[in-house]
């Protein structure tokens, strides 16, 4: 009997290899994929730093002097992780397991921030994950974006996004399939 279990779960498991994207692209289907990473899970987390934090002033309707935290490349793309008056403004942890809602910012051309936006999230074990959510289901991508200013960012996306696992991850960030930029970020446990 254990020998017949061993047989269906190594058929089921080849089955499932062998459906697998072998090109690797981010538009497939499958909820998570192998990247050829350069060296090892040890190796990988070690290149990547965590990105920064930056902060954008804002006035809130009551006048009062405010702040959002973003995490990402300034002037480039980031999200935001907080908000709060001036000089006090702390950034939220991110934890696995919990869908929570981030605003994207994006500094640019008009033309590479229309279309299309796509969301990679790598972790520390060279696999793709998809990271967005729309409703209860991870996708790869927000379909068909038209510029849209906001707080000084020349585009804006409000998104939801969800993590595995702990650990660093990077976030490969595309517009119209064309690589924009990548943000990595520390997932806390739950």
């Amino acid at each position: 009997m254990m020998k017949r279990l061993v047989a269906i779960f190594t058929v089921i498991a080849a089955l499932s290899a062998g459906c697998s994207n072998i090109a690797g692209d981010h538009s497939s289907s499958s909820d998570s994929q192998k990247e050829q990473p350069s060296g090892s899970p040890e190796e990988i987390s070690n290149k990547w730093e965590i990105s920064s934090t930056f902060k954008i002033p804002y006035t809130s309707k009551d006048g009062t002097k405010a702040e959002y935290v973003l995490i990402g490349k300034k002037n480039r793309l980031g999200f935001l992780l907080g908000s709060g008056k001036r000089g006090k403004a702390k950034p939220e942890l991110i934890v696995e397991d919990q869908p929570y809602k981030y605003m994207w910012h994006f500094w640019g051309k008009s033309e590479e921030l229309n279309g299309n936006l796509t969301v990679v999230g790598l972790n520390e074990a060279g696999e793709k994950h998809k990271v967005l959510m729309e409703g209860n289901k991870k996708v790869w991508q927000y379909p068909g974006y038209t510029l849209n200013p906001n707080q000084g960012a020349d585009h804006h996306v409000p998104t939801t996004m969800e993590f595995s696992s702990a650990g660093l991850w990077k976030l490969k960030v595309y517009f119209n399939d064309e690589l924009f930029g990548d943000v990595v970020v520390n997932v806390q446990q739950a």
